[in-house]
């Protein structure tokens, strides 16, 4: 049973792991404030340790993750992590802000028929309040 709800999001996500300098993208699936589940087309042993960003907030949240579970589906593997360090204020942020752009991406779609990634979708919001910005 989870202690927390997960929320669907699917934004791009860096991945780091220990003692790499090397990153690599990945599609973020679900998130918690204690955790999310990304896929991935390489599988991850339980207990691996890898630093995650979503960079596509402003600015960006970096956290230090442990995989808990990894499991094939079709070509890809769906991998939960737990956050091992995170300030719990910018997680939960973190994911208010994730729910309003796939729900904003949602009503582009229902109003408009636009069908936005989530990148799209917050750089169309941030020209929009920019402009907003200098309008007031």
């Amino acid at each position: 049973m989870r202690k927390h709800n997960r929320f669907h999001s699917d934004v791009t996500i860096d991945r780091k792991n220990a003692n790499t300098y090397m990153k690599d993208s990945e599609v973020l699936h679900d998130i918690s404030v204690d955790g999310l589940c990304f896929q991935s087309s390489t599988y991850f042993s339980i207990g691996r340790e890898m630093t995650l960003e979503i960079s596509v907030i402003k600015p960006g949240l970096r956290v230090k993750a442990r995989v808990v579970w990894c499991h094939k589906r079709g070509n890809l593997y769906d991998t939960g992590v737990e956050f091992v360090s995170i300030e719990k204020g910018s997680c939960i942020r973190t994911v208010e802000f994730l729910q309003f752009l796939d729900q904003y991406k949602r009503d582009l779609f229902l109003n408009e028929g636009r069908r936005l990634t989530s990148e799209e979708v917050f750089s169309e919001l941030m020209d929009k309040h920019a402009s907003q910005a200098f309008l007031h």
